[in-house]
Formats: structure tokens, sequence, C-alpha cells
């Protein structure tokens, strides 16, 4: 027997030891099967499958009320609806606080302007000289915007459209009515 013939012999006869393992396996899985017990799973109460009904209809009004947003941004001109969707729903006030950023900057979150000393930045053109370093993380800027207007409200004794002025930067009521304005045209799931 040549060196070819026993490599092709320890081949064949590693195939079958192999082969014979699987059988093997098998045969024990079937067997630790057929002696298993199966029990049936309990029984769900009424209370529990309204109670899973009400879950899954809460969960699909969740989600239409978050694609309602989205679409709202795509046409307000927002680069990254999605990630805007998640930062309002982090807020106290999600539907101010959309308002805001559609007006400030379309919904972008990147967004700088004004000059080199007096930059505002994200969505919510925050000035980085009154208010410290504006996030990158657009869920950051929407919770420092927040903490903005909270400032604002207390100064002004709960005063909205006086918070609003002070956060646009005029005092003639513009900048408030251009919000309220706005907060009409947010989809009305918030």
């Amino acid at each position: 027997m040549n060196k070819e013939d026993r490599k092709y012999f320890k081949a064949q006869a590693l195939a079958f030891i192999l082969l014979m393992l699987m059988i093997a396996t098998i045969v024990m899985c079937q067997w630790s099967l057929s002696e298993a017990k199966v029990e049936s799973p309990p029984a769900i109460s009424m209370q529990q499958q309204t109670l899973e009904k009400l879950r899954l209809s809460i969960d699909h009004e969740a989600i239409a009320a978050r694609q309602a947003i989205i679409d709202y941004l795509k046409k307000s001109g927002s680069r990254s609806p999605i990630d805007m969707t998640y930062a309002i729903f982090k807020t106290k006030r999600p539907k101010l606080m959309l308002a805001m950023s559609v007006v400030e900057s379309d919904g972008n979150y990147t967004v700088r302007n004004g000059g080199y000393k007096n930059m505002h930045h994200g969505a919510w053109q925050v000035n980085p000289k009154w208010w410290g370093e504006v996030p990158d993380k657009v869920d950051l800027q929407a919770l420092q915007a927040e903490h903005i207007i909270d400032t604002y409200l207390e100064q002004t004794g709960g005063d909205l459209i006086k918070a609003l002025n002070k956060y646009g930067g005029c005092s003639k009521g513009k900048y408030a009515s251009s919000i309220m304005n706005e907060m009409k045209n947010v989809p009305n799931v918030l």
C-alpha cells in the first residue's frame, strides 16, 4: 500500500467515524425528546388579553405619532427627521420644542449661523456665549434649549409669550408669534 492509498483509507475511516457520531447524536436527541414532558402554556386570562391588546394599540399609536412628526420635519426641510423626532420626545414640551426647531433651523441640528463671536448653534440656535457649549448630539441640544425656556419661564412668572420673546431676543412679540403660528402646523399627535 502506497502513501496515497493510506491517506485515502484514513480519510474514509475518519468520515465513517464522524457519520457514526452524527447518527448516535440524532438518536440520543430523539430519545431525550420523547422522554421529556411537554407542558401546555398557562391559560391567559381575559384581563391579560385585554391589556395586551391595549399595549399593542398604544404601540401602534406611538409609531403613528412618530411617523407624523418625521413627515412634518421632512416637509419642513429637516435633513435628520428621525434624530430630531427622537430628540423632541425626550423633552417635557415636545410640541413647543418641535415648533421652535423648525422656526430656528428647519429642524437641522448641525446649523451654525452668525459671525465668529456671535455664532448660534444647532437646531434651536443657542448662543454658546450666553449658554455654554452647544452639544453635537441633537437630544442634548433639545434638553439645553428646553433648559433655557425653563429659565425664561421662571424669570417671567410662567408667561410663555414673554419667555419665547426673551429666547428669540426680541421684545415686540414677533418671535413668540412665529413660534405660536408654527405650533398650529405641528401634527396634533403630541
